[in-house]
């Protein structure tokens, strides 16, 4: 005999106390070949000017943090710190994005038939999200 569950998302007592939103509820609707092919424009956050990867490796590289680390680590392992600059020149290089849309696109696509595949839903609270969030910018 098959139980009932417990607990449900569609529980209309959760409804009252909470509103939880499906956020695989509109790729069901939708075509994923035009939600990975849609124009995408990035928000701009709070007066941030935005930059190019160099400019921000520079920026990176001559942050008050990094040369800290960088005196330090010359220090602990006897390396000049030039050598060291140098591999943390290389990692931040390593890690830098060349933008390519193309495999966001497929990743996009990939990911959304992955989830819809393996989720019947996922449930988010974005009021108890923002909740947290302005209780995380007031400390």
């Amino acid at each position: 005999m098959a139980q009932e569950a417990v607990y449900s998302h569609r529980d209309p007592m959760l409804k009252k106390r909470d509103d939880f939103e499906d956020i695989l509820e509109e790729r069901r609707n939708s075509s994923d070949l035009r939600y990975a092919l849609r124009c995408y424009t990035p928000v701009v956050y709070k007066e941030l000017t935005l930059c190019k990867s160099g400019e921000l490796r520079g920026l990176v590289l001559q942050s008050d943090h990094l040369r800290y680390v960088i005196t330090q680590v010359s220090k602990e392992t006897g390396a000049d710190a030039d050598e060291v600059q140098g591999e943390a020149s290389a990692i931040l290089e390593e890690m830098a994005h060349c933008l390519q849309l193309s495999t966001v696109r497929f990743f996009a696509f990939t990911l959304t038939k992955i989830f819809k595949t393996l989720f019947r839903s996922i449930c988010v609270n974005e009021e108890g999200i923002q909740r947290i969030s302005v209780m995380i910018n007031d400390q």
